[in-house]
């Protein structure tokens, strides 16, 4: 680029960060990221949400933890996909709890969770049989104006399809009840 006369930017650096990211070369990435002081150029949230995204999946705790002082030193909130990336990584390694906890913080912060957020925290709670936990993701779903999708209502299925032998009669009758209601809207 700069045979050209042109300097790369941090968006040129974020495309190679992601896609390093996306090729398993994520330590490369993270070199990329730590050389971009020396370029004279700072990491954007893009260039954080990045490297978050892809540390959450292997996972990597302590880089995860250091990348959001990171961002919360640089004057950086997180946004929609920060948390996102977060609440999948959690998940996906059995923290629903914290994943919860994290979904209340992003209300907090006036981040308003998708039905995919929703989605990855009734999946997760499918895993580890929590069907209470189920009934109170969905009337939070429902208070905080998120509509189910097909993703939803396939989990959904899975729930009731699965949760009758677990011996929870009065948590698959309410799911059911929540269930009908949010169909006749």
């Amino acid at each position: 680029m700069k045979n050209i006369g042109m300097s790369p930017t941090i968006i040129t650096y974020n495309v190679l960060m992601d896609a390093l990211c996306k090729k398993g070369l994520c330590k490369t990435a993270l070199r990329v990221f730590k050389d971009l002081k020396n370029l004279r150029l700072f990491p954007d949230r893009n260039s954080f949400n990045i490297l978050l995204h892809a540390f959450v999946k292997e996972p990597q705790w302590p880089l995860v933890s250091k990348l959001l002082i990171g961002m919360h030193e640089q004057s950086l909130m997180p946004d929609a996909y920060t948390f996102s990336s977060l609440i999948y990584g959690l998940c996906k390694h059995q923290e629903v709890s914290s994943a919860i906890y994290l979904r209340d913080q992003m209300l907090q912060n006036g981040i308003k969770p998708t039905t995919s957020v929703y989605n990855t925290l009734l999946d997760a709670s499918l895993n580890r049989c929590k069907l209470w936990q189920i009934y109170h993701i969905l009337v939070d779903m429902a208070r905080d104006g998120c509509e189910l999708d097909a993703v939803s209502f396939s989990i959904l299925d899975c729930v009731l399809s699965e949760g009758g032998p677990y011996g929870y009669p009065r948590a698959i009758m309410m799911l059911k009840a929540f269930i009908k209601m949010v169909m006749e809207q």
